[in-house]
């Protein structure tokens, strides 16, 4: 006989089958940061997944959240614990401006100018080429064992691939209606079946918040690694604590404005935050070109260095580097 754990399962595998039918193809995608952040790529071999509430767009997450909210409000009449299920996504995953979702930016343009400006340290900084068997799902990136996934964000064109997200969700509806009448065969639903299925529903929900983004900031064409944490009774379930995945935060320093007058720089005073974030392992061979920054392109020097870094590196010396073709004065 099926247990109720086997169907359990059964459901979270399609729903991840479900959700992976929503994102777009995978490509070669391009990292950019500062000279830091390449050095402590290439030196600790991770990279660095950050609480979406520390993002440049305070809007972060909630976005995506309240629209897919208003696709599922045709179906709480039907299924009563949604109501209680999103109340519990707003007070429990969004409380106290912590998330609980971790993301890492990527691009889709090599050398291109706008990334360059707003994260390639104004020119200063470098592009990182990740290979398209980094993205590609495995069994570190595993929605079912490791809720994170990759996708390219949609921004205000949101109607364009709004019958994706309706479609994604009338078809996981029908899977769980098709879950709970083979578990009433089994035995009698209770509150602790519901709960469970409310976790389940939860994480492909959660996949999905990061995806949609305000088109003020259509210019990055960017996509995201992200992964987020899921609790049971308090417990963290998800991303497990192993040396793939390690949960710290870092000291960051932001300008905070101390008075309403027209010359905001004189009356700003600078403020340390605690940043959360996730690091997780990657393969040397994930990472297949360095991209150097408009600023540096033609400095023998600065390349010279980083060719010398590569090398020391061992793991990396594979790793080919290309100056930016971008005439640019920072």
């Amino acid at each position: 006989m099926t247990s109720v754990q086997n169907i359990l399962d059964e459901l979270d595998c399609k729903l991840t089958k479900l959700h992976l039918e929503t994102c777009s193809e995978n490509l070669p995608l391009y990292h950019y940061t500062n000279a830091a952040g390449l050095m402590g790529i290439l030196t600790s071999g991770k990279i660095w997944l950050t609480d979406c509430c520390y993002l440049n767009d305070p809007g972060e997450i909630i976005f995506g959240r309240n629209y897919i909210f208003e696709i599922l409000k045709q179906y709480e009449k039907e299924f009563s614990w949604i109501t209680e299920m999103e109340k519990q996504i707003k007070e429990d995953i969004f409380h106290k401006h912590m998330s609980n979702v971790y993301v890492c930016s990527f691009c889709a343009m090599y050398d291109y100018l706008p990334a360059w400006r707003y994260y390639g340290d104004d020119g200063f900084g470098f592009a990182i080429e990740f290979s398209t068997d980094f993205f590609k799902p495995n069994e570190k990136i595993d929605l079912t064992k490791n809720h994170a996934t990759i996708t390219d964000i949609l921004y205000d064109d949101i109607r364009i691939n709004e019958a994706n997200y309706t479609s994604f969700l009338a078809r996981s509806m029908e899977e769980i209606r098709q879950a709970i009448t083979k578990i009433s065969d089994v035995r009698k639903m209770d509150d602790h079946i519901i709960s469970r299925i409310k976790i389940i529903l939860t994480s492909h929900l959660m996949a999905l918040f990061p995806s949609i983004k305000h088109c003020n900031y259509k210019t990055e064409k960017e996509w995201r690694l992200f992964m987020y944490e899921l609790f049971n009774n308090g417990e963290r379930i998800s991303p497990p604590r192993d040396d793939d995945f390690e949960k710290d935060t870092f000291k960051r320093e932001v300008k905070k404005t101390i008075s309403k007058s027209i010359y905001p720089l004189i009356t700003a005073c600078s403020q340390k935050i605690d940043v959360p974030y996730i690091k997780m392992k990657i393969k040397p061979t994930d990472i297949s070109r360095i991209y150097v920054g408009p600023a540096y392109a033609s400095s023998k020097k600065i390349i010279s260095e980083l060719t010398e870094l590569l090398q020391s590196l061992k793991d990396f010396n594979h790793v080919g580097i290309k100056p930016s073709n971008i005439k640019y004065n920072p």
